[in-house]
């Protein structure tokens, strides 16, 4: 996907989003038909990311139960909707997750 990037090092997820890929998953209200669709579009590209980087990553945000964290598939969306907010609300097309 043209514009989209992400950049995994030892510590922290990188992931470059164009702003509009980032508006239409970060509305008011359920974003989850929205992020469902980038989802299965940039799944080869996401698939890359280390299952404990990301729920290590996502569990600082005191959002989710360990439990909740083992679903990888759903880390990766959760990634790509606060990625999304990320963006929206900084305005840069670059955040860490």
């Amino acid at each position: 996907m043209r514009g989209f990037k992400i950049t995994v090092t030892t510590y922290d997820i990188q992931v470059r989003m164009p702003r509009a890929m980032a508006r239409d998953m970060s509305h008011a209200g359920d974003c989850m038909p929205e992020v469902q669709k980038w989802y299965d579009r940039l799944r080869e590209q996401l698939q890359d990311v280390p299952d404990d980087l990301l729920a290590l990553c996502l569990k600082q945000y005191g959002a989710w139960s360990d439990g909740e964290l083992t679903d990888h598939d759903m880390n990766l969306k959760r990634m790509l909707w606060i990625a999304a907010c990320h963006t929206e609300e900084s305005g840069r097309c670059d955040t860490m997750i």
